[in-house]
């Protein structure tokens, strides 16, 4: 951790608005992805994901699922930098959330609605 902050890296804390957006793109993701066999690996890039668009910076990574499921959900601009995409969250608002990420409207309902059906 000393290393991090020594080259300039902060830990970003998770806020509910991350989580919130987390949840609505694991609803979407599972709708159309097959998830990795350990979902926490899945998880964990949503989470990535939404860190950087709530923080509005860019994300960097060689992940081809997560850059095209990112560039399905949020138009951002996309370049490639040595050998890494670079998604860049920095010049646009909040994603728009749609209609089906929220079962009618209920906040965290793509949580419960995943518990439900065992994908956590």
């Amino acid at each position: 951790m000393a290393y991090l902050s020594h080259v300039g890296y902060e830990c970003a804390p998770i806020n509910e608005c991350i989580l919130e957006t987390t949840a609505g793109l694991f609803d979407l993701f599972t709708n159309k992805y097959v998830l990795k066999d350990n979902i926490r690996n899945s998880i964990n890039d949503l989470l990535i994901l939404s860190t950087a668009i709530d923080k509005k910076l860019p994300l960097f990574t060689k992940d081809n699922l997560l850059n095209r499921f990112a560039a399905e959900v949020h138009e951002a601009p996309i370049k490639m930098i040595g050998g890494n995409i670079q998604i860049d969250f920095s010049g646009h608002g909040p994603i728009e959330k749609k209609n089906n990420y929220e079962s009618k409207g209920y906040i965290n309902r793509g949580w419960s609605y995943s518990i439900k059906k065992g994908n956590i």
